[in-house]
């Protein structure tokens, strides 16, 4: 499932990622623990603005404190979802051919 989120009444939905924003993603997840709070929270919103296409200025006005790391977790798996779709498609293509 596509994560969203709802900026004034509008829902946008996450932007097909590319592999500059995966990239991004999984060097914040292997450094997390290392950083300040304050780098914690501002590296997962410009995460989220970048997956969204937004600022990371209407991440910090909208998106609430509690939803900052499930909507991070969320754009994470999309992301890891999308890097493996099309050989999973592919892999299912081709078991359907041998039976």
């Amino acid at each position: 499932m596509k994560p969203t989120i709802v900026f004034n009444g509008k829902a946008i939905e996450i932007l097909k990622p590319t592999v500059e924003v995966l990239r991004e993603t999984l060097k914040l997840d292997a450094e997390r623990r290392e950083l300040s709070t304050l780098d914690f929270i501002d590296r997962h919103c410009e995460i989220i603005a970048r997956a969204f296409g937004v600022t990371a200025d209407e991440v910090y006005a909208n998106l609430s404190a509690e939803d900052m790391l499930p909507m991070y977790n969320d754009i994470l798996a999309y992301q890891l979802e999308q890097l493996t779709a099309r050989f999973k498609k592919n892999e299912a293509e081709e078991t359907a051919l041998q039976v």
